[in-house]
């Protein structure tokens, strides 16, 4: 309905063709206010190709994806594929991750409640309020996927643990934020407790079967998204804003690309 209360029987939308959008597929959508949005169920083609819904005051963030979806999971992580003392740590919701019509790209399980330092304030060197080492959540992969570096790494299911990338010249330039989360078996990660860094790096390069971590990207928050929400970025990277609570119960979010690679 609209901010007065009365329904919405009639919009108008402008739609228009562009060579950027043929590869992708995004959703009619229009704002409602200033504090959500409507989503039309069928997307629009011109000349078989996908076109984009424009509307006043749109910021490009603001296009939401359809060729992809962000789809909660009712359903705990499988008991048979991670340890007992990590599942007791994960919430029995989850989030799924969606490309083209049905293929699943990740399924996420995010702790309980993450171990957030208490005042944290965010800066250049560190954008979020973990220690290197904090169990994050845990992911799985139904097939071969990759990670940030584009490295291969096979299905199965991962923790996730938070982790700052070195300060050295091997590492100038290749992500825009020091902020990741390392995927490491979950065959070897069996304790919910903080992961001393060493072990976390070796486990995570297994992973990866590479001499480097297999890791997602966290990014520099953006202002006014909505939780959960997955939005797509001019890099073509496909952020999910997730929401969770701190042991003290306040909200903590962070923005994670669950597509796309680096540009090296």
């Amino acid at each position: 309905s609209r901010e007065d209360g009365e329904p919405f029987n009639k919009f108008r939308m402008s739609i228009s063709e562009s060579d950027r959008f043929y590869d992708r597929r995004y959703v009619p959508a229009i704002r409602i206010g200033t504090s959500g949005w409507a989503v039309l169920p069928e997307a629009f083609n011109v000349a078989d190709h996908p076109v984009l819904i424009s509307f006043e005051g749109g910021e490009e963030s603001d296009v939401l994806l359809a060729g992809a979806g962000l789809v909660p999971r009712d359903e705990a992580i499988p008991a048979d594929r991670i340890s007992t003392d990590i599942a007791e740590r994960l919430s029995p919701q989850g989030l799924r991750i969606i490309k083209g019509t049905k293929r699943t790209v990740y399924e996420l399980w995010f702790c309980k409640d993450w171990p957030a330092k208490p005042d944290f304030k965010p800066t250049s060197e560190r954008l979020y309020p973990f220690q290197p080492g904090d169990l994050i959540g845990a992911v799985r992969l139904r097939r071969r996927g990759s990670d940030f570096r584009d490295q291969d790494i096979s299905r199965g299911v991962y923790t996730l643990r938070y982790g700052l990338q070195p300060i050295d010249g091997n590492h100038e330039g290749t992500s825009p934020t020091r902020d990741f989360l390392l995927m490491v078996n979950a065959d070897q990660d069996t304790n919910p407790a903080q992961m001393p860094i060493p072990k976390m790096l070796e486990a995570s390069a297994e992973a990866a079967q590479s001499n480097h971590p297999a890791m997602l990207c966290l990014q520099r928050m953006e202002d006014n998204v909505q939780a959960p929400a997955l939005r797509e970025t001019r890099q073509g990277w496909w952020v999910l804003r997730a929401i969770d609570r701190d042991k003290n119960g306040s909200a903590v979010a962070l923005d994670l690309i669950v597509v796309g690679h680096a540009e090296e």
